[in-house]
């Protein structure tokens, strides 16, 4: 399933109760599986975090080839850049970000497939990539 398939198709969940926890319409999903013939072949992620005004986070852990990691800051950057700064406001305090490049088997080989920010500015997460990469 795609990623709005799946948002798509869990919000037919809202008021079914978790057998686990008891809680109604809350879901998280831990892990999805991919369809041997899917085009996706690795996923880069990067989760950014802001508690009490200080940013920090990092790639989540998984074996990247060096080319792999370019790639993948590459199209944030891209994606940063064609964006809209006015859509993303920022709080001082608390925020979350959570990015995912999808290598994929085909062309374009590569693509944002999550940008999602919450109390983050686009310039604190180009700063952010900037700082973990070293501005490259």
């Amino acid at each position: 399933m795609s990623r709005e398939a799946l948002i798509t198709e869990m919000d037919h969940f809202s008021a079914t109760v978790c057998e686990n926890c008891g809680q109604v319409g809350n879901w998280l999903v831990f892990k999805i599986h991919l369809n041997e013939d899917d085009e996706v072949s690795d996923q880069f992620k990067v989760n950014i975090f802001k508690e009490n005004g200080q940013i920090y986070g990092k790639p989540e852990d998984g074996y990247y080839s060096p080319a792999q990691i370019d790639i993948a800051f590459k199209r944030i950057r891209d994606e940063i850049e064609n964006l809209q700064p006015e859509e993303y406001t920022s709080s001082t305090v608390h925020g979350t970000a959570f990015i995912m490049v999808d290598f994929i088997k085909g062309e374009p080989y590569s693509r944002v497939s999550i940008f999602e920010l919450d109390g983050f500015s686009l310039a604190e997460v180009s700063g952010f990539i900037d700082a973990i990469t070293g501005g490259e």
